[in-house]
C-alpha cells in the first residue's frame, strides 16, 4: 500500500513539473520495495538521506531557485546528436546487476547517462550486447543517434529503429580533448574552486552524473592497494602541478577491474574520465575510463548509415579496451586479478567523520525502526552519538540529536526533530569531505 501510494504521488510530483521532489519519492518506493523484497538494493543510510532531502526541499521552497526542478523540461529529443563516451560504471548486486554508461553532450556542455538493468549470466561484462554492439565498445565509442531523449535528470534513453538510427563508432585520438571546458578539467585548482560555492546536495538539482568530467593527467605517481579498504589510489597531477587523489573501490562482479586500471595509469594516461569530488581540502577521482598516452582526442571512426555497431581495426570487442585512442574502461575488462602495489600505510583516523557517521547510522536506525517504536539499543546508540559529536567539537550537531532524543516519542515533534538533525548532519559531513 505504502509502495503504491509513493508511486502514485511521485507520478503527481512530475505532471506539476516539481522533478526533484518526484525523483526522490520513486527512489524512496524503490527502497521500500527492496526492503519488502528483502533485497540487498535496500540501504537504511540512503533512506534516511531520501526522507531528509524531501524534507530540506520542502523547507528551502520559495527560497531557493530551483529546489524543486519546476523549471527544467521533464524530457527533451536529442536530434541528431553526437555522444562521445566517457566509460562505465557497474552496481547493483549479482542478481539485479546494472551499468551505467557515460556520455559527453558536448554540444550542450553536460553528461548524460545510459542506465540498464541486466539479467544474471556469467558472460564477460565487456561482450554484451546492447543498442547491437559490446558494451565495451559502447563504453569507449562515439555514438551517433535520431533517437535519443534526456529526462530532467540528464538520464539518457536510446533506441533502435528501422527509419531512425543510432551508429556506434569507436573514439578517435581527438575525442576527449575536443571536449569543452564545461567538462575538460586542466586546471585541478581552478575547478575545485568553481565548486566550492555549490548550495548542499540535499537542494541541489538531482542531476545525474554531475561531477564525471574528463581531466588531462601529466603525470601519476604513488599507485598502490590498500587492502583493508579494497581499494586502488594513487595521486593525479595536472599541467600546472596540482593533484587530485584518484581511488577506486574493488567490485565484486567487477573482479579485474583494479588490475586493468592499474595497468593503465601506469602506463601514463593522457585523460581520466570519472567523478570529480571535494575530499579533504582537496579532490578525489573515481575512475570510468582512462585514455593511454596516444590519446590526443578527435570524433571517432567512420560507421555506415543504417549501421549500428563498432567498426575498425583497433576495437577489442568485450575487452574493455578500445585501441583506437588507448580507451580502458576498467568495469569492463576482463582477465585474472593479479598482485598490486601495497600503499604504504594507511591514512590517520578521521575522528570527525568517524562520528558524523556513527550519528548517521543511528539516525537512519531510528527511521528505519520507527520512531514510536525505538528499542533501547537505538536509543542509546543516539546517545553516545551526540556524545561523540560533542567531543569532537561539533556542539551544534549534537544538540540537534539530543533534541530528538527528548522529543521521543512525541508523535508530533519527533519527525520535525529527526529530519532537522538528519540535514544537518548529512550537510555537515558534505563540507568537512569539501575541507
Amino acid at each position: 500500500m505504502l509502495a503504491a501510494a509513493l508511486r502514485r504521488t511521485a507520478r503527481s510530483l512530475t505532471a506539476a513539473s516539481l522533478h526533484w521532489p518526484a525523483a526522490v519519492t520513486a527512489e524512496l518506493s524503490d527502497q521500500l520495495a527492496a526492503h519488502t523484497a528483502r533485497d540487498a538494493a535496500h540501504d537504511p543510510l540512503r533512506h534516511a538521506a531520501l526522507l531528509a532531502e524531501l524534507h530540506a526541499r520542502h523547507r528551502a521552497a520559495g527560497r531557493t531557485p530551483g529546489v524543486l526542478g519546476e523549471r527544467e523540461v521533464a524530457e527533451t529529443p536529442l536530434r541528431r546528436v553526437r555522444l562521445t563516451a566517457l566509460g562505465c560504471r557497474l552496481s547493483g548486486t549479482p542478481e539485479h546487476p546494472v551499468t551505467q554508461t557515460f556520455f559527453a553532450h558536448a554540444e550542450a556542455g553536460v553528461v548524460v547517462v545510459l542506465h540498464k538493468t541486466w539479467q544474471p549470466s556469467d558472460r564477460p561484462w565487456g561482450s554484451r550486447r546492447v543498442l547491437g554492439t559490446t558494451l565495451a565498445s559502447l563504453a569507449a565509442g562515439s555514438v551517433v543517434s535520431e533517437t535519443a531523449r534526456r529526462t530532467a535528470s540528464r538520464a539518457l534513453t536510446l533506441t533502435r529503429g528501422r527509419l531512425a538510427v543510432t551508429t556506434v563508432t569507436p573514439l578517435g585520438p581527438t575525442a576527449w580533448s575536443e571536449l569543452p571546458s564545461t567538462l575538460l578539467v586542466r586546471d585541478l585548482a581552478a575547478h575545485a574552486a568553481e565548486w566550492d560555492g555549490r548550495p548542499p546536495r540535499l537542494v541541489r538539482p538531482r542531476v545525474e552524473a554531475e561531477t564525471v568530467r574528463v581531466v588531462e593527467v601529466s603525470e601519476v605517481t604513488g599507485i598502490g592497494y590498500d587492502p583493508a579498504a579494497q581499494r586502488l589510489e594513487a595521486t593525479v597531477l595536472d599541467a600546472a602541478g596540482n593533484t587530485a587523489l584518484l581511488s577506486a573501490p574493488h567490485e565484486p562482479m567487477a573482479p579485474a577491474a583494479l588490475d586493468a586500471l592499474a595497468a593503465a595509469l601506469a602506463d601514463g594516461p593522457r585523460y581520466v574520465a570519472g567523478a570529480l569530488h571535494r575530499d579533504g581540502g582537496g579532490l578525489r577521482i573515481t575512475p570510468y575510463a582512462v585514455a593511454g598516452p596516444d590519446h590526443r582526442g578527435g570524433t571517432g571512426g567512420t560507421g555506415h548509415p543504417g549501421s549500428t555497431g563498432s567498426t575498425g581495426s583497433g576495437s577489442q570487442s568485450g575487452s574493455g579496451t578500445v585501441d583506437a585512442g588507448g580507451i580502458t574502461v576498467p568495469h569492463l575488462s576482463a582477465g585474472e586479478p593479479a598482485n598490486l602495489p601495497l600503499l604504504p600505510g594507511s591514512p590517520p583516523p578521521d575522528r570527525v567523520a568517524d562520528a558524523l557517521g556513527s550519528a548517521l547510522a543511528a539516525l537512519a536506525d531510528a527511521a528505519h525502526q520507527g520512531l514510536r517504536h525505538l528499542t533501547g539499543p537505538v536509543r542509546t546508540a543516539l546517545a553516545r552519538s551526540a556524545d561523540d559529536l560533542a567531543r569532537t567539537g561539533l556542539a551544534v550537531c549534537a544538540t540537534a540529536v539530543r533534541r530528538l532524543l527528548d522529543s521521543l516519542p512525541g508523535p508530533e515533534d519527533a519527525p520535525a526533530r529527526w529530519a532537522d538533525a538528519q540535514i544537518r548532519l548529512l550537510t555537515t559531513a558534505e563540507l568537512h569531505r569539501r575541507g
